[in-house]
């Protein structure tokens, strides 16, 4: 960069200068400060406030429970007591007790039937609200998960009152609960009193901590933002000289007096008894070389080189089944939203399981685990990455369900071990981190081939060797894929070793005896076996390639293959 005929060097493009970086960090490091600072004060009040609800709760059921008759409780039993004096009384006696506490939503009384071993089951007894869409008839059961915990408090050891330590959100709202045990005569336990607090009251208090809060932050924010520019006058005015210096040394414009010395800022004064020196030395040095050759800035850097190398990687593909189908019944607009939320799941998964996203293809995924920085266990990650990358795919679905969607992208995944070459591959001006190879098609096939097997993960035979014995597969077949000539033996994952069932193992069992039956061309030995699967299969991860396997051992008997038949199928996508 050439310095002005004044001195002045251009501010480089895309470069802040001082007194602006000074500025926004100093105002960074106050919003920070006080953010942080916020955050605790915002925990801890929020502490003390759900302590303080949790004690005035505990302290009201406890008060409530001996406000109710145990005795004539005890003898609700049927959802047709609903009608009796006792249903009634005790009914009004949960008003009463839900009308003395504040921010009280629901009050009621649950008992508890069956016994440890196989669950406990909770039941409603008396709600004391009104007939609606919020009421809980007698004998109801309590589906509320988080609260279990609490209610087995209440009920055993004699029952004592106890509390929610946290909020439990259901589809009312959100609650402190607590609980009060109704003790009979003999001091057993019949039901507990329940009493879901509003928590309305602790957001309230936190809305009210925001604005101070917030205040503070705009004040630390102004007060770091002058700090800043006040420095950075300070700072940058003696720093513009000593660039404008610069400039007039970098035109070998070395005469006049030396530059004034800063003694305020060490550096300062460092940088302009260099500058002093540099002017002495470089006016006699002047004489040698010529005042041009000076003024030519040299640039150097390693740049970026086409090429790869050869490594053993494993290679990812997904595609979603029928998206062409899908994308025709969605705007673009709205396909565009799904497709971002599927691609961010996957991609997420992906990097979790330290997993190189090479690209999206529409609504395909590259992906390969090894390089750029070595993996261990990639085989085993990338195979990981496939269950989850699935497992978040029913949690879309699942969200998408419930927000009354009907937006479905079932995906098919296909994984593939071996040799390619890794690197940076296009053209002079433009390079893409890749990787190219057998391998990476191989990965594609298999992508493809699960719609043969209606499988949605399916792996070759060195990936599930490589991968260990972490996880359980199932050999299916033996393809000849497109473009190759090689039969490659085709596996479906079936999950982690420690979740998948002796029943799937069973299943596995009989399927490969099965197909070790149908290479050694015993169809009706394989057809006995494939028959004899329970019904219990059908939805099973098995279900659809032994139904093939099945119609293809049966094709065999009505037509026999020839003799030098090996088994292979010969897949076509």
């Amino acid at each position: 960069m050439i310095a002005e005929p004044n001195g002045r060097i251009p501010p480089q493009r895309g470069a802040f200068s001082l007194r602006a970086v000074l500025a926004v960090t100093f105002t960074a490091l106050a919003l920070i400060s006080s953010l942080a600072l916020a955050a605790v004060m915002y925990r801890l009040s929020s502490g003390i406030a759900r302590e303080s609800i949790r004690a005035r709760l505990h302290t009201a059921v406890a008060v409530g429970a001996l406000q109710i008759d145990p005795q004539l409780h005890a003898g609700l039993l049927q959802p047709s007591d609903e009608d009796s004096p006792a249903y009634a009384s005790i009914r009004t006696q949960l008003r009463s007790i839900r009308g003395a506490i504040v921010d009280a939503r629901f009050v009621y009384t649950v008992r508890r039937e069956g016994n440890p071993d196989d669950g406990w089951t909770y039941r409603f007894i008396v709600d004391a609200e009104e007939d609606g869409p919020d009421f809980s008839p007698l004998g109801s059961t309590l589906e509320l998960q988080a609260a279990r915990d609490t209610l087995d408090q209440a009920f055993e050891h004699g029952g004592r009152v106890t509390v929610n330590s946290e909020f439990v959100t259901d589809h009312w709202g959100t609650w402190l609960s607590g609980y009060a045990p109704l003790r009979l005569p003999d001091g057993t336990v019949d039901a507990v009193l329940g009493v879901d607090l509003s928590a309305a009251s602790v957001t309230a208090q936190e809305r009210r901590f925001v604005l101070p809060v917030l205040v503070t932050c705009l004040i630390s924010g102004l007060t770091g933002v002058g700090a800043g520019i006040i420095l950075a006058r300070f700072v940058s005015k003696p720093l513009r000289r000593v660039s404008t210096e610069m400039g007039r040394i970098q035109n070998l414009d070395i005469e006049g007096e030396p530059f004034p010395v800063n003694p305020w800022i060490a550096e300062l004064a460092t940088m302009s008894h260099a500058l002093n020196g540099m002017k002495t030395s470089l006016q006699s040095f002047r004489r040698y070389v010529p005042a041009q050759l000076v003024r030519t800035l040299i640039s150097s850097g390693q740049a970026a080189r086409s090429g790869g190398r050869k490594q053993t990687l494993t290679v990812f593909f997904s595609d979603i089944a029928h998206f062409t189908d899908i994308a025709e019944t969605l705007p673009a607009e709205e396909l565009v939203r799904y497709l971002n939320a599927y691609l961010t799941r996957l991609n997420a998964v992906i990097l979790e399981h330290e997993g190189t996203v090479d690209k999206f293809i529409g609504d395909a995924v590259m992906a390969f685990w090894g390089a750029p920085v070595p993996v261990d266990n990639a085989a085993l990650k990338a195979c990981l990455a496939a269950l989850d990358c699935q497992s978040a795919i029913d949690s879309l679905h699942r969200q998408w369900e419930q927000e009354g969607l009907g937006i479905r992208f079932p995906t098919r995944i296909g994984l593939h071990t071996g040799d390619l070459v890794v690197g940076n591959v296009g053209s002079e001006d433009r390079l893409n981190y890749t990787v190219i190879g057998d391998t990476v098609n191989l990965a594609s096939r298999l992508e493809g081939a699960n719609s043969l097997y209606g499988t949605p993960i399916l792996l070759s035979d060195s990936t599930r060797l490589a991968a260990g014995p972490e996880i359980e597969t199932c050999l299916l077949d033996l393809i000849r894929v497109k473009g190759r000539q090689t039969p490659v033996s085709v596996h479906t994952l079936l999950g982690r070793r420690s979740q998948v069932g002796p029943e799937t193992l069973r299943l596995r069992e009989i399927y490969e005896r099965a197909f070790n039956h149908y290479l050694e061309r015993e169809f009706p030995s394989a057809v006995r076996l494939l028959e004899g699967l329970p019904p219990t299969a059908a939805p099973g991860p098995l279900a659809a390639p032994a139904a093939l396997l099945l119609q293809r051992c049966r094709a065999c008997l009505d037509h026999p293959p020839a003799p030098d038949w090996d088994g292979v199928f010969s897949a076509v996508k």
